[in-house]
């Protein structure tokens, strides 16, 4: 088990996982990180208050965060992201766009948003636009 404070990266499978305070677990996988985090995977970026990551198995869990989905210029923010592997996610309390900009000409909010970056498509659930 290793603890890191200050400004601590963790890079590993095209992951990046950078924050003020990381314990990393090597033999699990898993890095906690909390105090705001950046966590970087090809095609999907996020900040977040806290978070979860199981390194190898690409999922993880990330509390209070704004995301970006690189591909189609989709952002939003959520209570919870849940990295679900596989480029799934499912996002709680959440809104999306992909609009640029502070003003939106559109904007999805919804308790729960599942994004499915493979497919290009996503479900949202109790939703207002």
């Amino acid at each position: 088990m290793a603890e890191a404070r200050g400004e601590a990266r963790l890079t590993r499978n095209g992951q990046a996982l950078e924050a003020p305070y990381m314990r990393y677990d090597r033999d699990a996988a898993n890095a906690i990180a909390r105090d705001g985090l950046r966590y970087y995977r090809p095609g999907f970026y996020l900040t977040a208050d806290s978070g979860n990551v199981q390194i190898d198995d690409e999922t993880g869990e990330f509390n209070q965060a704004t995301y970006a989905v690189i591909a189609n210029g989709g952002r939003g923010s959520a209570t919870r992201v849940e990295s679900l592997g596989g480029g799934s996610y499912e996002l709680t309390d959440a809104d999306y766009t992909t609009c640029a900009g502070e003003t939106k000409a559109w904007q999805l909010s919804a308790e729960r948003i599942a994004l499915d970056r493979a497919s290009g498509r996503g479900e949202a659930f109790n939703s207002v636009m």
